[in-house]
């Protein structure tokens, strides 16, 4: 397996990258002045230790814009640490911990403007919005873009934000769902964030003290806009509103996703070792203190071992709905990948070995096992994992110190069964080109693979493109 194809471009941002995304922008319009592109985020976050005594340390970090059309990593520009607006604000851009882009709806025969979600150390999710220009004569027809933030919300301060601005709602309407617990911290950190696929105005996201919101894009006017009379406010042209905001975890909540199927239903993993879905119809207008609707691993006929995550839950991807099944994977810490049936979500469909079980496996089988792992353990935790973008049984992993992989689900077919059941995770390929690589499983590496997202070019060419911590490296390439 080696270490992979070799890359097809590489760029280096000035702080650690740890998360990319992909968008595709397609002209709709003949008159368009360019074709298609290939747009990829990739944002930072590092903890800068101020050398000056007295002064504390600050969490830093910016998004770097790439035009990838071609197969190569072309600068269009960003913000924060080493981005062309760093300048303009008197502040650091927050550290980064999380990007996602919003649905696009064209109408009218108009493109919108790309949107991008981001998930800050300050506890804020903001919107940022990327204005593509064209290079003139003198430029060599090079494209440059401009991020303009739209929306910001703190979700976790938004009731001293409120203070006695709206009198006239009822108590029950100014309380947001969310108990008081000693681990709540109006200075914690927004770690992750989802997107509602099917709506273009829902946005979950986690926090370092164990709590998730949901978040709904609501548009204003001039004049609401124009209130504090702050350039930055100015700037918006819409609003994040918390709609729900519950304690989900005891711990740090690492990821956050909708359901893809089911509209009302989020689910939430943390460093708790707990996956849970939560109804949010039971949520939204409650005061009182939610329940998950369940929680995975909570009975069933498996092993306790092949049901329970054994360390933290850094990742919830559900199955899209081209995929046609109900399916959901999760990564942990542990370094397994484990495959559920959101319909059953008692055990695991199934879970990839650990490093440590395949090498003291040796071909054992016991009366009391797990499903049956992947034949190559994956080796690092898995941080991130994005399904195929055409709805294939491919998943592309960051396994942090393994790297990066891609990851396949073998389906078998069962007598009198109608749909496939799932009969293992295989690790197809592995991506190590970042940095060093002093193991067989890249254990000991000074990089950690912490982003990565493909899609499909404009040529139907598919592209990865993965973001490593420490050495500060964003790579494209070619799975095959």
């Amino acid at each position: 397996m080696a270490d992979g194809p070799p890359p097809l471009s590489t760029a280096t941002v000035p702080l650690h990258a740890d998360a990319a995304a992909f968008l595709l922008l397609r002209r709709r319009s003949p008159a368009a002045a360019s074709a298609d592109l290939l747009l990829l985020a990739a944002s930072t976050y590092e903890l800068v230790q101020e050398a000056e005594e007295g002064k504390k340390s600050e969490r830093r970090g910016g998004i770097h814009l790439f035009d990838a059309s071609a197969g190569e990593l072309s600068p269009l520009g960003g913000v924060g640490s080493g981005g062309k607006e760093e300048s303009s604000s008197s502040l650091p851009f927050p550290g980064v911990f999380d990007i996602k882009w919003l649905p696009r709806r064209p109408s009218a025969g108009e493109d919108p403007a790309p949107v991008l979600a981001v998930a800050l150390a300050d506890g804020s999710v903001r919107l940022m919005e990327v204005k593509i220009e064209e290079g003139g004569e003198g430029e060599g027809g090079k494209r440059a873009a401009l991020l303009r933030e739209t929306a910001r919300c703190s979700p976790l301060k938004v009731d001293d934000d409120r203070g006695e601005e709206e009198p006239e709602l009822e108590e029950e309407e100014q309380k947001l769902p969310c108990t008081s617990h000693p681990l709540d911290d109006p200075e914690a950190m927004a770690l992750y964030l989802d997107v509602d696929k099917g709506s273009t105005n829902r946005i979950a996201v986690s926090f370092s003290d164990g709590r998730v919101a949901v978040l709904e894009l609501l548009p204003t006017n001039s004049t609401e806009t124009e209130e504090s009379g702050s350039d930055e406010t100015n700037s918006k042209s819409s609003k994040l509103e918390v709609k729900a905001l519950w304690r989900a975890h005891n711990s740090e909540c690492w990821c956050v996703s909708f359901s893809p199927r089911c509209p009302d239903t989020v689910y939430t993993g943390a460093d708790d070792c707990e996956f849970l879905a939560w109804d949010l119809r039971g949520i939204g207008g409650s005061t009182k203190k939610p329940r998950p609707s369940w929680r995975a691993g909570a009975g069933g006929g498996a092993s306790e071992e092949a049901a329970k995550h054994s360390a933290g839950v850094c990742c919830i991807s559900p199955s899209p709905v081209a995929a046609g099944a109900s399916m959901i994977v999760t990564g942990s810490y542990d370094g397994r990948v484990r495959l559920w049936d959101s319909r059953d979500p008692s055990a695991p469909l199934f879970l990839c070995a650990s490093a440590e079980e395949e090498k003291g496996r040796e071909g054992e089988e016991t009366a009391n096992s797990s499903p049956p792992p992947s034949s190559s353990p994956l080796g690092g935790g898995a941080w991130r994992l994005v399904w195929h973008p055409r709805g294939e049984p491919r998943l592309l992993c960051a396994a942090m110190h393994a790297g990066f992989a891609v990851l396949k689900l073998d389906k078998e077919g069962r007598e009198g069964e109608k749909e496939a059941k799932t009969s293992s995770i295989e690790v197809e390929q592995r991506y190590r080109r970042h940095g060093a690589d002093p193991s067989p499983l890249n254990g000991g590496a000074a990089t950690l693979g912490y982003g990565c997202d493909w899609a499909f070019d404009a040529e139907s060419n598919l592209i990865a493109a993965t973001a490593s911590f420490y050495d500060n490296g964003v790579h494209l390439w070619g799975p095959r």
